[in-house]
């Protein structure tokens, strides 16, 4: 899963280029990133992710999609066509 994330003016000190999950969803909040959706759990590890100026917080499964393809704007393709995939099938289902 990949998170949109708005920044606090210091939160961006935990963009450390790795796409491995290494900060606990909870210290992200409390460093002033608001996360879109909200997470279902904050005890989860993510990683902050600067894309073309545009935040955001990539989970496990999203750092595992980056083993197969080690480009991050890979995964978030991969990531942003399951989410429309997934709004298609709900909307579809009504």
């Amino acid at each position: 899963m990949l998170l949109r994330a708005k920044l606090a003016p210091d939160a961006a000190l935990f963009t450390d280029g790795s796409l491995r999950p290494r900060h606990r969803l909870d210290e992200l909040i409390a460093a002033g990133i608001a996360l879109d959706p909200a997470p279902s759990s904050s005890d989860a590890l993510g990683a902050l992710l600067a894309l073309e100026g545009d935040y955001r917080v990539g989970l496990q499964n999203f750092y595992v999609i980056t083993r197969y393809n080690r480009s991050a704007f890979y995964a978030a393709a991969v990531a942003d066509l399951a989410d429309a995939l997934a709004a298609r099938v709900q909307s579809a289902g009504r």
